[in-house]
C-alpha cells in the first residue's frame, strides 16, 4: 500500500498561472522543472501513474490543457478535494475544488479543454509517497542433539542398547516492513525454542555371578544326560528284539 512520506500544506500563497510553483511550495520540495507538463514528462519510468490517485493520500495530479502548452498541476488531497492555483492574481492560500471533476470542468471551459493525465509519487525530485509492504519472515536454526553414554546396572556387562534422540530447533518469526523494497523496520513477533532430545547409549555393567553360571552349566549337563539315557534305553529295546528274532530262527533250523 502507499504510505505518505511527505505531505502538502495547501494553504500556502500562490499566484494565478504559477501552478507548479504552488504545488512545489505546498510540498516543500525543490523546483527543477519549468512547467507542469515538463515535470510530468520528467517523471516517466514508474514515477507517474495514469490511474486515479490513491484514496486517503495527498499527491500531485497533472492535466493537459487545450490552449496552454505548459499544462496544469494541482494537489489531490486525502479527502478527495483538489487544491489549485485557479484564480488570477495573488492569493493567501490555494483554491479548493470539491473534487477533481469539478476542476476539470472549470479548467476545460476556459482553457480549450482539460484532460486528466495522472498522478505522480514525486514532486520535484522528492518522493512524497512510498510503496509500503509488510511481510512475515521465519528463521529456523537447528539445535543438534548430543549423544550421551550412561551405565545400565540391569544390562549384562559388554552389551549396549541405544535410544535414538531428536534434534531441536529455534524458530524466530519477524514482521518486516519494506518501503519501495528497502527494509525499514523489523520486529520479532515470536521466538520459540524446541529443545533437543539426546541420543542415549546404555552400557551394561551387570556381572553374571558364578553360581548363575553353574546353574546354567548344570542344566545343560542334565539335559545331555537325559538324552543319553533315552538313547541307551532305545538301544536295549532294539537289542532285545534282535535277540528274540535270532533265537527263534536258530530253533527252527536245529
Amino acid at each position: 500500500m502507499w504510505k505518505q512520506r511527505k505531505d502538502a500544506n495547501w494553504r500556502v500563497p500562490y499566484t494565478g498561472g504559477w501552478c507548479l510553483k504552488y504545488v512545489q511550495d505546498a510540498f516543500g520540495t525543490d523546483h527543477p522543472y519549468p512547467n507542469a507538463l515538463a515535470a510530468w514528462n520528467a517523471n516517466y519510468g514508474g514515477k507517474n501513474h495514469t490511474d486515479l490517485p490513491p484514496k486517503g493520500k495527498t499527491v500531485a495530479v497533472y492535466f493537459w490543457l487545450g490552449n496552454v502548452p505548459e499544462g496544469h498541476v494541482a494537489i489531490h488531497l486525502d479527502d478527495g478535494m483538489v487544491a489549485s492555483s485557479t484564480q488570477a492574481g495573488t492569493h493567501s492560500q490555494g483554491y479548493l475544488h470539491p473534487n477533481m471533476q469539478h476542476m476539470i470542468d472549470l479548467y476545460g471551459k476556459y482553457n480549450g479543454g482539460c484532460r486528466y493525465l495522472g498522478w505522480s509519487e514525486y514532486v520535484g525530485t522528492v518522493k512524497c509517497l512510498v510503496w509500503e509492504e509488510v511481510k512475515t519472515e521465519v528463521k529456523s536454526t537447528p539445535i543438534i542433539r548430543d549423544t550421551v553414554k550412561q551405565q545400565d546396572p540391569e544390562l549384562e556387562l559388554g552389551k549396549t542398547t541405544t535410544v535414538e534422540g531428536k534434534d531441536g530447533e529455534r524458530k524466530i518469526t519477524y514482521t518486516v516492513t519494506l518501503n519501495d523494497g528497502v527494509e525499514v523496520k523489523r520486529v520479532v513477533t515470536s521466538d520459540v525454542t524446541t529443545p533437543p532430545v539426546n541420543t542415549i547409549i546404555n552400557e551394561g555393567t551387570k556381572v553374571v555371578a558364578d553360581t548363575e553360571l553353574d546353574k546354567e552349566t548344570n542344566a545343560v549337563v542334565k539335559d545331555t544326560n537325559d538324552v543319553v539315557k533315552q538313547n541307551n534305553n532305545l538301544l536295549k529295546a532294539i537289542l532285545k528284539v534282535v535277540t528274540d528274532i535270532w533265537n527263534k530262527l536258530t530253533s527252527v533250523f536245529r
